[in-house]
């Protein structure tokens, strides 16, 4: 699944993953088209890479906020069964495969080798609107990969990664200076590291 007009993975980068808002008014529960490119292990990990770059460009008491309601998604999904879950609760945006038509805004995210995201928006003023719907959308896509082919068990383990470093962040304040992207970076890599041993397998 790609978006109309291919682009290369810019230098250095190790995947890419781009959502299209459909709405004119940029609601994400009116349809998101969430495409990828790149190694799949470093994919699952792209709405981890880009919370990190969403809060600090967030405004301090938005970064905060947003980051509260991050880490009180993922806890309410803690103790519930993959039965239950459906794909890890639903986050409030609505995924569709395709759009026949240009998209309202798009938001593509350069994931690099480094662990780190460098995100773009198109045209730039929608980032105010979807800065942090994006999030929502990278992660509903990633779990709708997962559940399509059976990886229910990764997707807790990127449900673990993400309360952890919702946690940390929370713990040092809004504002994720370095030694708080280092912590989570680190943490990932293992992550990363653990999913393509298992692929290797």
């Amino acid at each position: 699944m790609a978006f109309g007009k291919k682009k290369r993975l810019a230098e250095h980068g190790v995947g890419v993953i781009e959502a299209g808002f459909c709405s004119p008014d940029l609601d994400p529960q009116a349809g998101v088209v969430v495409a990828w490119e790149g190694d799949q292990s470093i994919i699952a990990h792209a709405p981890a890479m880009y919370l990190d770059e969403a809060l600090l460009r967030d405004r301090e008491r938005d970064a905060r906020r947003f980051l509260d309601h991050v880490e009180g998604f993922f806890q309410a999904t803690k103790g519930r069964g993959p039965a239950a879950d459906g794909i890890l609760l639903k986050p409030p945006v609505a995924i569709v495969d395709e759009w026949p038509y240009p998209f309202a805004a798009t938001t593509r995210t350069t994931l690099l080798g480094t662990l780190q995201a460098n995100t773009s928006f198109d045209p730039k003023m929608s980032a105010v609107k979807t800065l942090q719907p994006t999030f929502w959308a990278y992660w509903a896509g990633v779990m709708n990969a997962l559940h399509e082919t059976g990886g229910i068990g990764e997707a807790y383990a990127l449900r673990e990664n993400l309360l952890y470093q919702c946690e940390g962040t929370g713990a040092k304040g809004s504002s994720t200076g370095t030694s708080a992207r280092r912590s989570r970076t680190e943490f990932r890599r293992a992550r990363v590291i653990g999913s393509r041993r298992r692929s290797e397998r």
